[in-house]
């Protein structure tokens, strides 16, 4: 189901969409989040794909449509979006630095209002939030998760990844857990995000947070692998088969 989550600076709808069982009596609340920064358009094919794994007719769907309520949230700076803009490192900051103070941006006050109230008492287990990296070069021409600080976030990091490489099929843009980048290193560093907070670092602290992590999905060549829309999409519904046998294990 499609729903209004607020308009935006100018005016446009900005949108979530609502699948699986209801919030209210699911087993497991799960949000998924894509442009943030704007230009980053491979993320919404990946997004596609989870929302593809969760309506399969397969067990894993079923148990997802059963067990679970999703929040997808396809176009965060819905105005960057629709006008063509490249949106990241945006003065003074950009949406993924805008989760501290108070909010530049309609799109971002509206989730830091309404996400809380979504997971309700029980909270939310996992939050996805789906970017892409450089454009080439080292650490850019690979999937990879972004590492959280904190020790608990980044080990169930490593345990979600497995799940996914575990369900990679054939067509799927090729992901290695060992690929991920550890908070500390290269850029993914305090400093790198001195401008503000990012929604990752938000949402884990959210009640009965398991999962908060980021994807970086390259732009054009992924371990050795052409980057496709269809690639993508294989990759998404991996993620979701990954998220059902997680959530059971």
């Amino acid at each position: 189901r499609r729903n209004l989550l607020c308009r935006s600076r100018k005016g446009r709808d900005v949108e979530w969409l609502a699948l699986g069982a209801p919030p209210e009596t699911a087993a497991h609340r799960m949000v998924c989040t894509a442009r943030h920064h704007c230009f980053e358009m491979i993320a919404d094919f990946v997004m596609e794909g989870i929302i593809d794994g969760i309506l399969a007719d397969d067990e894993p769907g079923a148990w997802l449509r059963r067990q679970a309520a999703f929040c997808c949230i396809p176009f965060v700076d819905k105005d960057g979006v629709e006008d063509g803009d490249q949106g990241k490192n945006r003065r003074p900051r950009d949406h993924n630095r805008d989760y501290v103070g108070e909010s530049l941006y309609p799109e971002t006050a509206a989730i830091l209002d309404f996400l809380p109230r979504w997971g309700g008492t029980r909270g939310i287990a996992a939050a996805l939030d789906i970017h892409c990296p450089w454009i080439r070069g080292r650490n850019n021409d690979v999937i990879y998760q972004v590492g959280r600080e904190a020790p608990e976030n980044w080990r169930e990091q490593t345990r979600f990844g497995q799940f996914v490489e575990g369900a990679l099929r054939p067509g799927a843009l090729p992901y290695r857990t060992a690929d991920n980048l550890p908070f500390g290193q290269e850029w993914n560093t305090a400093a790198n995000f001195s401008a503000g907070m990012s929604f990752s670092r938000w949402s884990a602290g959210l009640p009965g947070m398991r999962l908060p992590t980021s994807f970086e999905i390259p732009y054009a060549e992924a371990s050795g692998v052409a980057v496709t829309a269809d690639g993508a999409r294989r990759f998404g519904s991996a993620v979701a088969r990954a998220l059902a046998a997680y959530l059971q294990a």
